[in-house]
């Protein structure tokens, strides 16, 4: 492996886990203003889709709990 092939794969996995933090801040802000679980995933996809299948989102939502 060649050093910059490992320069942009730590750089793609500290870009997801930024994603992953800013879907699980959005659930709690989501929640706090009332939403239904059906409401935050429709919102979600509505954002998130591009990086998150609905699936890993609703697996997200449940472990945001």
């Amino acid at each position: 492996m060649s050093i910059q092939y490992k320069i942009d794969e730590a750089r793609e996995e500290g870009i997801k886990k930024t994603r992953l933090e800013y879907v699980k801040k959005s659930i709690k802000m989501l929640r706090l203003d009332g939403n239904s679980e059906a409401d935050v995933l429709s919102k979600l996809m509505t954002f998130y889709s591009d990086d998150f299948s609905k699936e890993e989102l609703s697996h997200i939502i449940a472990e945001t709990k």
